[in-house]
């Protein structure tokens, strides 16, 4: 496995694997798990040894979880250290999680969707107050190039 111990590494070159494009997309599925109120962290996400572009994010979380903006949830995932790719906050304004119905997240720039050969990406989450906790949540994310 490529990529530094801490992550893991999406699909090695050379496995066989055809090209990723608009037409063929990598999805990368993260498991975020349980997330209990007042919870914040960072995690490695993954490590892209092909480089590529972020196409698309999707938060799933298994139970209905309603926006308010007291006790709400914020996921973020970006490159280590870096650019912000895709964002999603659980407050009114946006809108709460439907049960195991993924949420589209707001996309970075395009610009810094770019991802470099070897990029390591992390995620953040954070859930204030002490509403309603992530259930077996989810993050899918589609990959091209």
């Amino acid at each position: 496995m490529s990529g530094s111990s801490r992550f893991p590494t999406l699909i090695e070159k050379g496995e066989g694997m055809s090209l990723s494009n608009e037409n063929n997309p990598r999805l990368v599925r993260i498991s975020l798990g349980d997330i209990s109120a007042g919870a914040a962290s960072t995690n490695p996400a993954l490590t892209l040894p092909n480089g590529g572009q972020l196409k698309s994010a999707h938060l799933m979380n298994k139970s209905t979880l309603a926006g308010d903006d007291t006790n709400n949830v914020q996921v973020l995932v970006r490159k280590v250290g870096g650019a912000v790719l895709a964002t999603h906050l659980n407050d009114v304004a946006s809108g709460g999680l439907t049960a195991n119905d993924g949420k589209a997240m707001t996309l970075g720039s395009e610009a810094d969707r770019k991802l470099a050969v070897g990029e390591d990406l992390e995620y953040d989450i954070s859930h204030n107050g002490s509403g309603a906790a992530l259930d077996d949540a989810i993050l899918v994310l589609e990959l091209v190039g």
